[in-house]
């Protein structure tokens, strides 16, 4: 090996480390205001997806999850790697497929995934070359058909990661948020649905841990919260969030008509992304409902994401 090819590798080895040393030290536990411009939502397209929830079984196909990718580029097309992760146990399968300008690819998981084990978790597609390196490419849109049964379903859309000035992936959410927060007379419940987004996706993603925020009422009045550990996708009712007995009556006025809101991070300073599940109280037990949304993103953070074909870096 050449002098100068030993210098640049020397070189490009330290580059690294500083960045990481930078986003180490400077990181804000409550997480860094969101660049303006290139935020991450499912209102745009980006380089990389994320799928804050499936379902699957092996045993009946009346849980399944539909799973679309589209690529906006009218002139070149893509390879996109998919990542799904177990909710449970963190361990990850992949799938990749080719989209064609202006096409959309789809699958379902019970059928091209039948090694994905049953239950709940995540996905994160990467726009990548031949060799599964990624690469920028913001043209990126998608959207997850969650079926809970062979009538009833929901649909997300995929939250959308795109490429910054500084030629890394925008920043990742720190701290995520949820408004229209009801009343706990109400019916109507929330499941709360929390990934984490850094860390290796190469076999195994590790867990999240303790989730801590805060509930806000109508008035401003609030409460914190401190609840875990949790693997790398927790699902949790927003009631459960707090020990019992639950401090309603402090917060809430009597009224299942008043409105709140909620911010939640993890405590270890992880980026993570999320949505809601609506559910219904009928005879007293929770059901599944057609109404799902996005968490909203309040902070940013640097993250580091291990893939196949190399690290990724967000927010540097």
């Amino acid at each position: 090996m050449k002098l100068n090819q030993i210098r640049s590798q020397m070189l490009f080895a330290m580059i690294a480390v500083v960045l990481l040393a930078v986003g180490v030290f400077a990181q804000n536990p409550d997480g860094d205001p969101i660049q303006p411009g290139y935020e991450i939502n499912d209102q745009r397209a980006g380089s990389m997806l994320i799928y804050n929830y499936y379902r699957k079984t092996v045993w009946a196909f009346t849980e399944n999850t539909y799973i679309t990718v589209t690529n906006t580029n009218g002139d070149t097309s893509v390879r996109v790697k998919f990542t799904f992760v177990e909710g449970a146990t963190g361990y990850t399968r992949n799938y990749t497929v080719n989209v064609d300008p202006y096409a959309t690819a789809n699958f379902d998981l019970n059928t091209y995934l039948p090694g994905l084990l049953s239950g709940t978790g995540y996905a994160i597609a990467i726009a990548v070359n031949e060799n599964d390196e990624p690469i920028p490419f913001d043209y990126l849109t998608g959207a997850a058909k969650i079926h809970f049964s062979s009538t009833l379903y929901t649909s997300l859309k995929a939250v959308a990661v795109p490429i910054s000035p500084t030629g890394y992936y925008a920043a990742l959410p720190r701290q995520l948020a949820m408004d229209q927060m009801p009343s706990p007379l109400s019916t109507q419940k929330r499941m709360l649905v929390i990934n984490r987004i850094d860390g290796s996706l190469l076999n195994q993603i590790s867990g999240i841990g303790n989730l801590q925020g805060d509930l806000f009422a109508p008035s401003a009045s609030s409460r914190s919260f401190d609840r875990g550990i949790f693997g790398p996708q927790a699902r949790i009712l927003v009631d459960d969030l707090f020990t019992s007995p639950v401090p309603w009556s402090i917060i809430f006025p009597s009224s299942q008509f008043s409105w709140g809101w909620l911010r939640i991070r993890a405590t270890d300073q992880y980026a993570i992304s999320g949505a809601v599940l609506y559910l219904d109280k009928v005879n007293g037990v929770n059901v599944n409902t057609p109404i799902s949304f996005n968490m909203r993103h309040l902070t940013g953070t640097p993250a580091t994401l291990e893939t196949s074909g190399g690290t990724m870096y967000f927010g540097y």
